[in-house]
């Protein structure tokens, strides 16, 4: 958090001797340790909530993502059945089409009436 050396915190220490006393001195380092401990445990506590709440907030984006995709395959699906369905049925019409006609005989063509056929023939 702080980047204090050792020197710093020799200098610290010798101020508050100076200032405090030494025979107040070890109750106010036990009340600056209590709250420095209660500082500690209130970021600490801070930072995992925050991250508990980023960390949902994106499994939250993640699920919501899942879903709209799962729509999305949804509608292609759908989409894909109503055309097999109609294919289906479009071949299913042709076939009771094709089973309601009987095959109609082949019918012989025409005696062609053209009259170069006919020269054709006798030459």
């Amino acid at each position: 958090m702080f980047d204090i050396g050792f020197a710093e915190l020799s200098m610290i220490l010798v101020i508050a001797l100076l200032v405090i006393g030494p025979e107040k001195l070890p109750s106010v380092a036990r009340t600056v340790g209590r709250y420095v401990g209660k500082l500690q445990r209130f970021v600490s506590n801070a930072r995992s909530e925050f991250n508990s709440q980023l960390e949902s907030g994106e499994l939250r984006k993640l699920i919501g993502d899942q879903e709209e995709q799962i729509r999305e395959l949804k509608t292609i699906v759908s989409d894909a059945k109503r055309g097999v369905d109609s294919a289906t049925s479009s071949l299913r019409d042709i076939g009771e089409d094709a089973m309601r006609e009987p095959a109609q005989p082949a019918q012989p063509a025409p005696p062609s009436t053209d009259k170069t056929d006919k020269a054709d023939k006798s030459s």
